[in-house]
């Protein structure tokens, strides 16, 4: 799956370091519970490189350079999918994010057939916010989970 500007790709051993980078830094996870040690991150990132994962993605620039990382996966309450998404801050608010979380929902609703995808940020998360609303989606419910208020989104297809 591919933009003008960035391509979808299989998470490969050439992000390891990358995705590890992306969970011990502190402002990536800041809505995600916090950094995570070391030893964790390499843990995910081996997981996420490995074949395990069917929905999920590397965001990479026209450069090969890793962005970030969408995975789609069974939402916490319910068997409806859910997207996910973190990206590395030099890539913040240069239109990244929505581009490629787009082309995945695309990718969703037309080649897989789904008919709804939610997403979970924290309410204090406005950029996430924001972004899931520029994606069309819509605020289903507020709600607690790991201490702080969630906001529940869905988008149909």
């Amino acid at each position: 799956m591919t933009t003008d500007r960035v391509s979808l790709v299989k998470p490969s051993s050439e992000h390891f370091d990358s995705l590890v980078d992306m969970n011990i830094n502190a402002e990536v996870r800041r809505y995600l519970g916090g950094s995570i040690k070391k030893a964790e991150a390499i843990d995910r990132a081996t997981y996420i490189t490995g074949d395990h994962q069917e929905l999920c993605w590397s965001v990479v620039n026209k450069s090969g350079n890793f962005l970030g990382l969408i995975i789609v996966h069974e939402h916490h309450d319910s068997e409806k999918l859910e997207i996910s998404y973190q990206f590395l801050p030099e890539s913040w608010g240069q239109g990244y994010a929505f581009e490629s979380v787009q082309i995945a929902l695309e990718h969703l609703f037309k080649k897989l057939d789904i008919d709804q995808v939610l997403a979970e940020t924290q309410q204090k998360n406005l950029q996430s916010v924001r972004l899931l609303k520029k994606l069309g989606f819509c605020e289903l419910k507020l709600l607690e989970r790991f201490g702080e208020t969630q906001i529940l989104f869905s988008k149909q297809a």
